[in-house]
């Protein structure tokens, strides 16, 4: 027979509602009672019925999560931290994802409203173009908090990086470096991450009195070997920082294709510090992102409006990031004094017989 709340009260000789309140994680039962209660419910191995709970209480416990695609790790990052504050405060994570498609990216979000969701955790495929449909969301009286890209036409949460300032870090490593031509391999600029991050570029070499060189590709390491092959057919940079992760590795792939050396001929910083970027050919450079952290930001942020803790409803959050230098950038070989901030990774370049890791 399944075990029930009654069973538990009967166990500990508490009442029903003791037992209840226990694992509600009620502030109103004390914690030596609390534990008691757990032993004897692992002990008589009782499940909850979410079903029943619901219909008591009006209330679903599911928190629905929308990212663009689960190819790379970059999303299942923010995805674990997510899913950490939500069961920490007992609730379901159910996540869809969009494919990179405004369509798919509706009705995912209708599919997520018709499952009772309590909230959303949205990083739109592009929140500028999608405004008017994510706009209508505040009509449902659910909380709505964006994460990792924003709109200025919504005024919704949003959780993010500050990726003007890592592009700024990054840019400011290769003029660090000595390097006189630098190009920047830019995302797509209907994305606030790719117009804040080509933004932060052009500030520092506008600064350093530099030449900024743009070559806008998009996110993905298709992209960027394209791109990199369509500046290097006009222009020939001695430093490259890259939008994303996956664009620089695109990017490392042509130059070797090219038989380019780097960081000899060509250096190369990213964005991102994917799972990958410490095991490619050359050890690629890049602007860490605390992706975990920002996934825990925007749950708390939305455990917050749920509990009307904070009934802000504009509310725009960033990170901080910074350096991680590995081999790619020429600073280890060169011997380039690093700011304090960056990290130096330990690790070392893989056989260079092998090929790109490639993402």
């Amino acid at each position: 027979m399944r075990a029930t709340i009654k069973h538990i009260a009967e166990e500990v000789g508490v009442s029903a509602m003791t037992v209840s309140r226990a694992l509600r994680n009620d502030k109103g039962v004390s914690e030596a009672m609390r534990q008691r209660i757990l032993q004897a419910a692992e002990r008589l191995n009782y499940r909850p019925n979410l079903l029943a709970r619901g219909l008591v209480s009006q209330r679903t416990y599911l928190i629905g999560v929308l990212i663009p695609n689960l190819r790379h790790s970059f999303w299942l990052h923010m995805v674990i931290g997510i899913e950490e504050v939500a069961k920490r405060e007992g609730y379901t994570v159910l996540i869809c994802h969009s494919d990179d498609d405004l369509q798919i990216e509706q009705k995912e979000i209708r599919s997520l409203i018709g499952r009772q969701v309590e909230a959303l955790l949205i990083a739109s495929c592009n929140p500028d173009r999608n405004a008017s449909f994510l706009s209508t969301l505040q009509q449902e009286r659910i909380p709505v908090v964006l994460f990792d890209r924003y709109s200025q036409a919504l005024h919704l949460p949003y959780v993010g990086c500050d990726d003007i300032t890592g592009a700024r870090i990054a840019t400011e490593h290769l003029v660090r470096c000595g390097y006189q031509r630098i190009a920047h391999l830019a995302g797509d600029q209907s994305l606030s991450v790719g117009r804040d991050r080509l933004l932060g570029y052009q500030e520092v070499m506008q600064e350093a009195g530099q030449q900024p060189v743009v070559e806008v590709c998009g996110f993905g390491e298709e992209n960027g070997y394209k791109g990199f092959r369509r500046l290097f057919a006009k222009h020939r940079p001695d430093a490259i920082f890259a939008s994303h992760d996956p664009v620089a590795i695109g990017a490392m792939r042509a130059a070797f294709e090219m038989g380019l050396r780097i960081p000899e001929d060509v250096a190369v910083v990213g964005f991102a510090d994917m799972d990958c970027a410490e095991h490619l050919w050359v050890p690629l450079t890049t602007i860490w992102q605390p992706k975990e952290d920002l996934g825990r930001a925007a749950a708390n942020l939305v455990m917050r409006l749920l509990s009307r803790e904070d009934k802000t409803a504009d509310k725009h959050i960033t990170l901080p990031t910074h350096l991680v230098v590995r081999q790619s950038c020429g600073a280890l070989q060169r011997g380039i004094p690093l700011p304090k901030e960056a990290v130096v990774a330990s690790n070392q370049p893989l056989s260079p017989e092998k090929e790109v890791y490639r993402q």
